[in-house]
């Protein structure tokens, strides 16, 4: 099917938009353009507003043709639609806005259907969602130079200096550093966190095996215990070594069998002595060939051997009750999840950015989280924040309930920008399609004109309402920004109490190394040049920071205070602690908002 040409393209969004004219005479399109051309630059302040609202507040009382009306409306219509997709925080919608009327520029400049083609100025606006995606007000100074890089490389731009082609260059170049680092903190975090989960994994798989063969036996109170301790040990090491698809893993579950057999009541004598001269040997065959220390195990063999010797001896030790190996904390998916949900969580490759909102909490409850870990293995899934420094671990089951309920949802685009426009495009034009197709069927041309009116007037209050809600949108957003914002000076003035009653001899964890935290001591206090002073644990001096650095690095959590070097005051303790991380909230450990 061939593409709709310009011409069709200017009739069907004029024919969707409905743009009102007063009969005035309107303004030239050359003037049009270059009044776009400087609109950014006349925005001081962040804002979303959309670029007709903008015209209106610089240019109030502007007379605009109908075509020209309808191409701004539409551009406004299609930013809309996908901010809303992937809500930005309000200050970055403020660039994401400042860069639209370009998009208006490139459609005027040559006709609409020039919105069809990948333009650089959509690579700039889906280089900026990419980027901020997960910027928020709350991250403290580590956010803060990120934001003014991006709003730096921008600006340019903004006041007509370089192309947007040119500003994605130095978009990209600004901010590579702070990629650089952002990339090399989630390595480490992802390592590190990967080696939790492959020891709750490897803790789960023995508890479940341990728990199977263990299930209604009657067994020695001794016993228990080394089956349940240094054995259970075992299983765990085995699974995180070699997996359970391995030979070492199935020679465990048998002999895990044959041991808990062979100590039951009421067997068979001929049964019970051939396990009890194989078992021994077995064990310890099986523990020499394995590939890690199991010095801890030998004292199983003896335990078992002393138990099969009581046995013969007509002497076995009394049995007791005992409680299976608690898995509820270990499953991922303990509950009910929908299959098809379930599929798509499994599947669901670690990158994206999340929205984490909890309606159930007071509105600024808000954070977002990027994926960086999805174990299937485990059921679990492991989020960081901007900084890569906060983490929050998820089960499959928790993470389904809150995409379900809508408490976390995806932050990602379902297509570039590009893209979207087309396709929004082709939806513009196949409803005026439609419509019209319904106009023609009518006979009498007083009811196809009152069809065309119903249509109109259903257009015009549906894009009232929508404006309704964007200034709706956007005053929420500010509101939440300024709270934010609010939150991040009240952690900040904690941290400046804390630095304030910092004693000579505090230890404090100092990032001397990117990515890891080294504890160090508080050497000296230089009040007038405003130094502190750290050495290593040999004495050696290794940094000195101002207070407001040290304060900074407390709250983007690159330093914490382990000890004041003083005796802990009521006041201070509370500061101290609301500043450390609290992992049994999980929106705190996003937000690091704490004792708020």
């Amino acid at each position: 099917m061939p593409k709709p040409n310009h011409q069709t393209l200017e009739t069907a969004l004029r024919g969707y938009y409905a743009p009102t004219s007063n009969g005035q005479a309107c303004i030239d399109r050359d003037v049009l353009i270059e009044m776009l051309q400087k609109l950014p630059a006349l925005n001081a302040q962040p804002h979303n507003d959309s670029i007709a609202a903008q015209l209106n507040q610089h240019h109030p009382g502007l007379n605009l043709s109908i075509v020209d009306q309808s191409i701004i409306m539409f551009i406004d219509d299609g930013l809309s639609k996908v901010l809303k997709q992937v809500d930005m925080e309000f200050r970055v919608e403020a660039m994401l806005r400042n860069l639209a009327p370009f998009v208006a520029i490139e459609a005027l400049s040559n006709n609409v259907n020039h919105l069809r083609q990948p333009l650089e100025v959509y690579k700039l606006l889906d280089a900026v969602m990419q980027y901020c995606a997960g910027w928020s007000e709350d991250l403290g100074v580590l956010g803060e130079t990120y934001i003014e890089r991006a709003e730096a490389a921008l600006l340019p731009l903004v006041r007509g200096k370089i192309t947007p082609c040119e500003a994605l260059n130095q978009l990209k170049s600004d901010l590579k550093s702070e990629h650089r680092r952002q990339f090399k903190l989630e390595q480490q975090l992802i390592t590190a966190q990967s080696v939790r989960l492959t020891q709750d994994g490897a803790k789960r798989a023995a508890a479940e095996l341990m728990n199977q063969h263990m299930a209604g036996k009657s067994l020695a109170l001794f016993i228990i215990f080394m089956l349940q301790g240094a054995w259970f040990e075992l299983i765990k090491k085995i699974h995180s070594e070699y997996g359970t698809d391995s030979p070492e893993w199935k020679r465990i579950d048998t002999l895990t069998s044959d041991i808990i057999r062979a100590l039951q009541p009421n067997l068979q004598p001929g049964t019970q002595d051939q396990l009890f001269s194989n078992l021994p040997n077995q064990v310890n065959d099986f523990i020499i060939c394995l590939s890690f220390d199991t010095n801890f195990v030998k004292p199983c063999v003896s335990d078992l051997e002393a138990e099969f010797e009581a046995i013969a001896e007509g002497n076995p030790s009394v049995p007791c009750e005992f409680d299976p190996i608690d898995t509820t904390l270990l499953s991922g998916v303990d509950g009910e999840i929908e299959e098809s949900l379930l599929a798509e969580v499994i599947a669901t490759e670690p990158g994206p950015w999340f929205l984490y909102d909890d309606k159930r909490e007071a509105d600024e409850k808000i954070a977002r989280i990027k994926l960086i870990i999805n174990r299937e293995d485990s059921a679990r899934m492991v989020f960081t924040n901007q900084n890569r420094r906060k983490v929050m671990t998820m089960t499959y089951m928790e993470f389904a309930s809150r995409i379900s309920s809508g408490t976390i949802r995806s932050l990602s685009p379902d297509l570039c920008l590009s893209e979207f426009m087309t396709k929004h495009l082709g939806f513009v034009v196949g409803t005026v399609k439609a419509q019209k197709a319904r106009e023609l069927k009518e006979k009498e041309s007083a009811e196809r004109k009152q069809i065309s009116k119903q249509f109109l007037n259903r257009q015009q209050a549906r894009i009232s309402d929508e404006m309704q809600q964007l200034k709706q949108r956007a005053a929420l957003k500010k509101k939440r920004a300024e709270l934010l914002r609010q939150k991040a000076r009240n952690k900040l003035d904690a941290a400046n109490e804390a630095v304030d009653h910092l004693r000579t001899e505090a230890w404090v964890k100092l990032p001397l190394m990117e990515g890891t935290q080294t504890p160090c001591k508080l050497v000296a206090v230089v009040s007038s040049a405003d130094k502190y002073i750290f050495a290593n644990r040999a004495g050696i001096k290794v940094a000195e920071y101002t207070a407001s650095q040290l304060s900074q690095m407390i709250v983007t959590e690159n330093s914490e205070i382990l000890d004041t070097g003083a005796e802990f005051e009521q006041a201070l303790a509370s500061v101290v602690t609301g500043l450390r991380e609290n992992r049994t909230k999980s929106f705190d450990q996003l937000t690091g908002v704490a004792g708020n």
